[in-house]
């Protein structure tokens, strides 16, 4: 047996893990992280974006972006991803993938089949809040409201 002194929190449950359905979420870029990749011959940027408004809020959706690899179609795709993310969120100089953090976008995603690990979502295009091709910074502001939480979390 173990001594646990914990206080179980009812706003804290289990998040849901099954599929959300194709459609246009308005997101955050949660978390990012830059890994290698499945064969060690490369290296995926992973994001963790937060649906931040609707019916799903709250729920995660995952994207590997493929930012070194022996493919040069591969990495292609991913700068046209980072790219459109840029656009999306305002940034025209990406440094630190924490620059992309807690700044809201859209984003369509998909169902992509896979037999091997079960389906999953797919982000398959990033837009901008207003779903214009640009988006300038002023439109995404992130700065606290008055109570100190971002727009989003109020």
């Amino acid at each position: 047996m173990a001594q646990l002194n914990y206080d179980v929190n009812q706003e804290e449950l289990e998040q849901s893990f099954d599929l959300l359905p194709v459609g246009e979420y308005t997101v955050i870029i949660e978390d990012s992280d830059l890994k290698p990749n499945k064969k060690n011959t490369g290296k995926n940027l992973n994001l963790i974006y937060q649906v931040i408004d609707g019916q799903f809020k709250g729920r995660k959706i995952f994207e590997n972006i493929s930012i070194d690899n022996p493919k040069q179609q591969t990495v292609q795709i991913a700068k046209r991803t980072l790219n459109s993310i840029g656009v999306a969120v305002g940034i025209q100089k990406i440094t630190d993938s924490s620059q992309l953090h807690n700044k809201p976008l859209k984003v369509i995603i998909k169902i992509k089949e896979d037999k091997v690990y079960g389906d999953k979502n797919e982000v398959k295009k990033h837009l901008p809040l207003d779903g214009s091709k640009t988006n300038s910074p002023q439109q995404n502001s992130t700065e606290p409201a008055s109570d100190g939480k971002p727009p989003w979390a109020q």
